[in-house]
């Protein structure tokens, strides 16, 4: 395939240069005059914008996408203009309305939104909690003498510096997450019932372990005997991670 080279402008309909004209336009908007926010509401979003941006060599009349901005930037400008302005726009409106000074009048424009006062949770429960289908049946291979065969173990090797800090709070957040991981079963006048433990309470444990580096047969009996341990179910958690 050959390309041949044209030293012609593209024409258009008018007859004008449109290369000439798309030229102008980057041109134009790529020199635009740095115009200070005024009014309160130019002010905020100039400071919202720079905050985002990480920069403030923009104006009033510069479009956001221009100075830094992207679809996910935008999407966060969206989450805090609502917040701040207490209004209810679109992802469209952001690019429908690029600049501050759009913006602002945008913004003026609208309704606002009624701030509703945050939701109270209820921790009212009943005293006795009734067990499930599942919960009774495993309490009673309990009562019979353990219930192993319940157990779900999993074991991961991970590589690279460990960050401990970061690894207790993913679990908390599983523990807080899933009442039933922190559900014991106590019993009443022969009656197994269901008590919500503290979420703050679990925690993850670490066992040095440098002594079973170069030792995989140790490492091994190791794990074997922290699975076979099994669950008080009147005590402890129904997760356990070292």
């Amino acid at each position: 395939m050959k390309y041949k080279q044209v030293n012609k402008s593209l024409v258009g309909r008018t007859g004008k240069d449109l290369v000439g004209l798309l030229d102008s336009e980057n041109k134009r908007s790529s020199i635009q005059e740095n115009i200070a926010p005024a009014g309160a509401t130019e002010i905020a979003l100039h400071n919202i914008w720079q905050n985002l941006l990480g920069h403030n060599a923009f104006g009033v009349n510069d479009d956001f996408f221009y100075v830094g901005g992207n679809s996910l930037k935008a999407i966060q400008l969206l989450s805090r203009i609502s917040s701040h302005f207490s209004v209810n726009l679109s992802l469209i409106d952001i690019f429908l309305s690029p600049a501050i000074a759009d913006l602002a009048v945008l913004i003026q424009n609208q309704p606002v939104t009624a701030t509703l006062p945050p939701l109270t949770q209820i921790n009212q429960k009943p005293q006795y909690i009734a067990l499930s289908f599942n919960q009774e049946r495993l309490w009673l291979t309990h009562q019979l003498g353990g219930s192993l065969q319940y157990n779900m173990p999993s074991v991961l090797r991970l590589r690279g510096k460990l960050n401990k800090e970061a690894l207790s709070y993913a679990f908390s957040q599983v523990i807080r997450r899933h009442q039933v991981l922190r559900t014991v079963i106590e019993e009443e006048a022969g009656q197994g019932y269901q008590r919500i433990m503290d979420e703050n309470d679990w925690h993850l444990a670490f066992t040095e372990g440098s002594i079973y580096k170069d030792d995989s047969f140790r490492l091994q009996n190791y794990i074997r005997q922290q699975v076979n341990i099994p669950f008080d179910l009147a005590k402890d958690y129904m997760l356990r991670a070292e």
